[in-house]
């Protein structure tokens, strides 16, 4: 019955509120394919598992920007997804921009960010994870994907990175591992004309 009338099911008060967040600043999704960017394999573990749980599925790259994306990773492994883009771009902003563009290319409706800054870090390392939100934002602009970014600590994102995401109509979304970005997958009915 829910389902049937696009309502859609959260499995905690925080993740309603996170799921309302993203909504609220970027919209529906457009479909359900979901490619998911992060910074470490662990962060891609969290994703496939809140995912599955969701049933939420993560389609693969499409084989001709896969062929692009592989060569971001140095030959240390193949794209897939979720993709973890550090091995070959961290620290390098204009690599990282050129990946997420590739990325948000790869056949995707909506792309999402999931990375959490450090807690305790001196201000020059913070740059390292604004890299990362620039370059969603840069993807977001320049193909006009629906892109979300997610965070496991929400504790952690600086004041500034809230506003910057806001002001430009970029939810920052997702606290316990992106269960707000996952619970809103299905594209809510449109109304009838």
């Amino acid at each position: 019955l829910f389902a049937r009338h696009g309502v859609i099911r959260t499995p905690s008060l925080p993740a309603l509120i996170e799921t309302l967040k993203l909504l609220t600043v970027s919209g529906p999704p457009p479909g359900p394919g979901l490619g998911v960017l992060t910074v470490s394999g662990a962060d891609c573990s969290i994703v496939n598992d809140v995912a599955e749980r969701h049933g939420v599925t993560l389609p693969p790259p499409d084989p001709e920007r896969s062929v692009a994306l592989d060569g971001y990773l140095g030959g240390l492994g193949k794209a897939v997804n979720p993709y973890d883009f550090s091995v070959g771009t961290w620290r390098d902003p204009e690599a990282q921009m050129r990946c997420f563009s590739d990325f948000a290319k790869a056949g995707f409706d909506s792309v999402m960010l999931m990375s959490s800054y450090p807690l305790h870090s001196p201000w020059s390392s913070l740059q390292n994870w604004d890299h990362g939100v620039d370059a969603l934002i840069a993807a977001k602009r320049e193909t006009c994907i629906h892109a979300s970014y997610a965070v496991s600590l929400v504790e952690t994102i600086p004041d500034y990175a809230r506003a910057l995401d806001r002001g430009r109509g970029h939810a920052i979304a997702g606290a316990r591992g992106g269960h707000g970005v996952l619970c809103a997958r299905k594209p809510l009915p449109r109304a009838a004309s």
